[in-house]
């Protein structure tokens, strides 16, 4: 998109909301879903230009970081504290 908002190019559909973006080397990392008792998010990556898209994975992630080349989540636990869990991303 411009700065001025007049060019739009669609990236994603998902029957989710998007909770949580990264980027990191021409790739957008992101989670996607809802929290709850018994629910956790998906974790999928795309590149800028919206092809490629893959799933990572499934966890309660509340949010992403990359420190180097390891991405590292933020997990969310109900009813008790959160969590930084890593993962190798390819």
């Amino acid at each position: 998109m411009n700065a001025d908002g007049s060019v739009r190019i669609p990236l994603l559909t998902s029957n989710y909301p998007v909770t949580g973006l990264h980027y990191r080397q021409g790739w957008i990392y992101m989670t996607l879903g809802y929290f709850g008792m018994q629910r956790s998010s998906f974790i999928d990556k795309l590149r800028i230009d919206g092809t490629g898209q893959k799933g990572l994975g499934e966890a309660r992630a509340a949010s992403l970081y990359f420190a180097g080349p390891t991405l590292y989540l933020s997990e969310n636990h109900w009813m008790s504290s959160n969590t930084i869990v890593s993962a190798d991303v390819k």
